[in-house]
C-alpha cells in the first residue's frame, strides 16, 4: 500500500515511500535515511536528526550547516544588513569593515597597521604594563622625531636616536 490514511480525529496519512510533486521536488528520505527536502534542480535541506541540519545546493555542495551544539557553518560569504554577534569573533585571513565602532578594549597579539587616520576622542595610553619597549613617531625629515626610551626612561625629541638624558631636544 502506497498511502494509508487513518481517519480517526486524530487523522494522519502515512506513505510508504517519498513524496514526489508533479514539478520533480519531493519530501522523504535520502540514502542516509535522513529526512531530505529537495528540488528538480538538485538543491535539498537534509535534517539529520540529532546531527546537524544541512542546505545543499546544486552538486550536492553543503552552502550551510547548522550542527547539534547551535554552530553554524557557510561555504561561502554572508551578506547582511545588520549582524549582531553575542560571542566571540575568529577570523582566519582578511577582514575588509568599512566602519569599527567597538565598545570594549581591544587587545592584539600581533601588528597593527592603519593606513588612514586614527582619532581617539578619549584618552590614550601606550605601553600601560611598563614593558621596556620603545616608542617612535617619524616626521619627513627624522625617523626618530620623538623617541621614548622605555627601557631607559628618556625621551628624545628632533632625531635623537639615543637620548643621554631624561629629555633631550636636538633644535638643528
Amino acid at each position: 500500500t502506497a498511502l494509508t490514511l487513518d481517519m480517526s480525529a486524530a487523522g494522519a496519512a502515512t506513505f510508504n515511500s517519498n513524496i514526489t510533486f508533479g514539478d520533480g521536488h519531493s519530501i522523504g528520505n535520502d540514502a542516509d535515511d535522513n529526512l531530505q527536502i529537495a528540488s528538480s534542480s538538485g538543491e535539498n535541506i537534509i535534517v539529520k536528526s540529532a546531527e546537524a541540519i544541512l542546505l545543499r545546493t546544486g552538486g550536492n555542495t553543503t552552502a550551510l550547516n547548522l550542527d547539534s551544539s547551535q554552530n553554524a557553518t557557510f561555504a561561502g560569504s554572508v551578506t547582511a544588513t545588520s549582524l549582531d554577534i553575542s560571542g566571540d569573533i575568529d577570523v582566519d585571513g582578511t577582514t575588509n569593515l568599512d566602519t569599527v565602532d567597538i565598545d570594549g578594549p581591544v587587545n592584539a597579539a600581533g601588528a597593527v597597521t592603519i593606513n588612514g587616520l586614527l582619532t581617539a576622542n578619549t584618552g590614550v595610553v601606550f605601553n600601560d604594563g611598563s614593558a621596556d619597549v620603545d616608542f617612535r613617531v617619524e616626521s619627513d625629515g627624522h625617523a626618530h622625531m620623538l623617541f621614548v626610551d622605555g627601557g631607559n626612561n628618556r625621551v628624545g625629541i628632533g632625531g635623537v636616536v639615543v637620548p643621554s638624558d631624561v629629555l633631550q631636544v636636538h633644535s638643528g
